[in-house]
């Protein structure tokens, strides 16, 4: 079963998981099973497995099988261990063929369980034989996203939009195609109801025919009254005509639809943001500063003349059946580009009601694969009191435009057909005459492949590319600053491309304007993004300390809030979060923060500035003994209410980061720190939360940060060690690699030498070396030693101490069996290495001097398997 198992791995591109998972615990259960067995016997556990094996060939070697020694039990235990640690590794990181139960799991995010595979593997039923079929991806790659659902036939659509406009009216029975209508009464009156769906204006013969049906019915169920009612699809309605024994009413589907909803808490909320809401730290709107932007049509292209408004109203006066996507980097003004959008729209539908209703819906946190798109609506229509209903029925009619913004803070992104999943569920609004915009980073995709696939090919989808501002525009967006900072920014933006590059992102111009006198921004001698932004969470820290006398809650130092916000910001790093912590989450977070603060940050701040500067768990500050619970309380608080979080609307019950890019910073900057001389802080934070350099670093943003943070650091503290000695020295101070003094040298052999050897063989990669080497010495030795004792009968001892040679065979193949899980991680991390040292612009020649040409060739390959870039 053993090497049914080693089989099925080895060729685990025709295997599923269920099936290695199966003859893999079997496997192992036979070594517990002979070990036990040779140990109560006494037997050699080798001697009994070639007496086994050759008996059926008429050999007898019971006389001549030796005793059990202690070595041979302590080398077997250790085997056993080994092979058990490497299964468990294999099964948990399977890379062969997948199952269509495995894709599931994946989806849903379960843990992969063995015993689980192993049940699904011996059922023999006809669902379990299904579910063990291979998953192909191929099936889902060529799929149309953008295939329009099916919407709901005039007759259906005419009796929903009946009643939710008329609650009094009931229909219990089925549509009469033959009559093509329904049948059903006035609640209040008891009247008989008839209500014909005719496309269009009904003729005089149509009339009578259904007056004549109306009156039979009206007869058998003994109704004096009738009425009739016309609901058709186009054309104008003819006024309604009222006779002695019934009535006609006549309506289209506009006429439905109108007023359908009653949007004023929506339209009153939008206004509020765009003209009232305050900017952070500002008595500005975004009313006072909004300034359209322009767009490209493809990522390399040449901005367009108009601004994306501009397009997008033509794109919604146009009859095509694309939709839309606006891409944009972090700090492009994406959700300002929404709410404005949706803010102008609302205002113009307030004197022309033929104007799209914009549906601004953000996608934070929200796992969108499971959501049906009435649950999907229902999500923003429950915060303002709408019937999802009618909501859906003025979508499907036309009259609404949906706007999906950011779908790169979606939960539980996962993998690439995880991700695709999202976007099915969000496709699944595409009606024929629906509009949809969705608004994101690129980068949230691995590559143009899969962002072709989740947002449509050219013909289904225009994907429209954010331009950053030029200087026209960034003077325009400061119109309402002071006349000096405004003229000033203006002119470094001119002069200075390094400043151009922050102040031409919209999210950070406000800022760069708010601490440009206020903490002397422009005597800066490196301003970029991650400066601006770090300046204004401190200034913001320090504004909320200032209101201490109006909040008696808050019981934190500066310093302290400061620490449990990059706390809270490298736990979700750790936890792969989107901007959005569930408040049970936060307080655990906060709890396990309190627990591990150290003495230093407390006392790094001024007690000249009415600060305390006491060590938090201290009882010379607080009464710990006697109020600790208490205490707790007040810290939870004082982290949601005066730090850098905000209530997010958008799911009851959970906060954020005001805004996405605060979070990204505090996140480099946690990393940074443990690059800094007093780095108390951000160890504090990466031992409590078991956070490795990896965690924060996996995206983009974050790597861009957290090399600007060095740069600022070492334009500071200049040091004799070139940064990518420092760099390597911290990315490798964990206890795995400091315990393998030489892992330069290993991953240099390796990599050079041993990967390039392997390369052409497509089956044999890195990670399967070490397991391939044991087995290799742990069948050699046991080949020759059963030969040696039958032949010769030579001891096991004996035969230990006359062939050293094998000892070392052993002893390689136990050894890289131990460090495949460490080399694994060793190769990501020196990946990453890589990666910082391009971030941070230092030139091929000199990463050359440090690693050499062909680790070059070779690290280039490994970062974009590691998915980091």
């Amino acid at each position: 079963m053993a090497l049914w198992a080693f089989y099925v791995w080895w060729k685990k591109d025709r295997h599923t998981r269920e099936r290695f998972a199966f003859f893999g615990f079997i496997g192992i259960f036979g070594f517990v099973g002979l070990y036990l067995s040779a140990f109560l016997l006494e037997n050699s556990i080798i001697g009994s497995v070639l007496m086994i094996l050759l008996k059926p060939f008429g050999f007898n070697l019971q006389p001549l099988t030796p005793p059990l020694s202690p070595l041979e039990a302590v080398l077997f235990f250790f085997v056993i261990l080994v092979l058990a640690v490497a299964y468990v590794s294999v099964f948990k990181n399977w890379n062969g063929q997948k199952s269509l139960a495995q894709h599931e799991q994946e989806q849903n995010c379960d843990p992969a369980s063995i015993l689980r595979d192993i049940r699904l593997f011996l059922e023999r039923t006809p669902d379990a034989k299904e579910k063990r079929k291979p998953y192909s991806a191929e099936a889902d790659q060529y799929n149309t996203l953008l295939d329009r659902p099916e919407t709901l036939t005039w007759h259906e659509r005419a009796k929903q939009l009946w009643c939710l406009r008329n609650r009094s009216y009931l229909f219990g029975g089925e549509f009469d195609p033959a009559h093509k209508c329904w049948i059903g009464e006035e609640k209040h009156t008891g009247a008989l109801v008839l209500l014909a769906c005719p496309q269009y204006v009904p003729s005089a013969a149509a009339l009578s025919a259904w007056l004549d049906y109306a009156r039979k019915v009206a007869d058998h169920q003994e109704k004096k009254a009738i009425e009739l009612i016309i609901t058709h699809k186009e054309g104008e309605p003819n006024p309604a005509e009222h006779h002695p024994d019934y009535s006609i009413t006549y309506t289209n589907e506009a006429a439905l639809l109108l007023e359908l909803v009653d949007f004023s808490d929506y339209f009153a909320d939008i206004q509020y943001r765009v003209e009232r809401a305050k900017l952070p730290e500002s008595h500005l709107t975004l009313q006072d500063t909004y300034t359209p932007s322009l767009y490209r049509l493809a990522k390399e292209a040449e901005p367009q003349p108009e601004s994306l408004e501009v397009y997008i109203q033509q794109w919604l006066r146009d009859n095509s059946s694309k939709q839309l996507a606006v891409l944009g980097e972090y700090g492009q003004g994406k959700s300002t580009v929404s709410l404005l959008l949706s803010y102008h729209l609302i205002k113009q539908y307030s004197f022309d009601t033929h104007t799209s209703i914009p549906i601004l819906i953000e996608l934070r946190g929200k796992t969108l694969r499971s959501l049906p798109p009435e649950e999907l609506l229902a999500t923003w229509a429950y915060r303002y009191g709408i019937n999802v209903k009618a909501l859906l029925h003025l979508h499907m009619a036309g009259r609404l435009l949906l706007i999906f913004e950011g779908f790169d803070e979606i939960d539980l992104s996962g993998d690439t057909e995880a991700r695709i999943s999202h976007f099915h569920s969000l496709w699944k609004l595409n009606y024929q005459r629906s509009k949809l915009i969705i608004t994101g980073r690129p980068n949230f995709f691995l590559d143009s492949k899969e962002l072709t696939r989740a947002l449509g090919e050219t013909d289904q989808t225009h994907t429209l590319y954010l331009q950053p501002f030029n200087v026209e525009q960034i003077e325009n967006s400061l119109r309402s600053a002071d006349e000096q900072v405004r003229h000033e920014i203006v002119q470094l933006a001119k002069e200075d491309k390094k400043f151009l590059e922050v102040a031409s992102r919209p999210s950070l111009l406000h800022l760069v304007a708010l601490l440009w006198k206020r903490e002397e921004l422009h005597k800066h001698e490196h301003i970029n993004s991650a400066t601006v932004i770090d300046l204004f969470i401190q200034q913001t820290l320090k504004r909320q300390q200032d209101k201490n006398d109006e909040r008696p809650f808050m019981i934190l130092n500066t310093a302290e809030r400061h620490y449990f916000m990059m706390g809270i910001a490298a736990y979700m790093a750790v936890k792969n979060l989107p901007n959005q912590i569930g408040k049970d989450e936060l307080t655990k977070t906060v709890n396990r923060l309190i627990d591990a603060v150290p003495e230093d940050v407390s006392r790094s701040v001024s007690s000249l500035k009415g600060e305390d500067a006491c060590p938090l768990r201290s009882n010379a500050r607080f009464e710990w003994n006697t109020r600790r619970t208490e205490i707790i309380e007040k810290i939870n608080t004082d982290v949601r209410s005066c730090g850098l979080l905000v209530t997010d609307l958008s799911k009851d019950g959970m906060f954020k980061f005001a805004h996405k890019s605060y979070m990204e910073l505090l996140q480099a900057k946690v990393i940074s720190q443990l690059f800094s001389f007093n780095k108390t802080s951000a160890t504090s934070i990466k031992n409590t939360m078991n956070m490795h350099i990896n965690d924060a670093l996996r995206t983009k943003e974050v790597l861009t940060f957290f090399a600007e943070l060095l740069k600022a650091d070492l334009s500071k503290n200049h040091s004799e060690i070139p940064i990518q000695e420092k760099t390597w020295r911290v990315l490798f101070d964990e206890p795995q690699f400091k315990y393998f003094p030489f892992a330069k040298s290993v991953a240099t052999f390796i990599n050079i030498y041993i990967f390039s050897l392997l390369a052409p063989l497509p089956r044999l990669r890195l990670s399967s070396l070490p397991l391939s080497a044991f087995f290799l010495s742990l069948g050699t030795l046991s080949g020759m030693w059963g030969m040696l004792s039958v032949v010769g009968n030579v001891s096991l001892e004996k035969f230990l101490l006359l062939t050293p040679s094998l000892l070392f065979l052993v002893g390689l193949g136990v050894g890289m069996g131990i460090t495949s899980i460490f080399i694994s991680k060793f190769l990501i991390t020196s990946s990453l290495w890589f990666l910082i040292c391009r971030e941070l612009q230092i030139s091929d020649e000199e990463i050359r001097k440090y690693i050499g040409k062909k680790m070059m060739v070779t690290y280039e390959k490994l970062s974009k398997e590691a998915g980091i870039s």
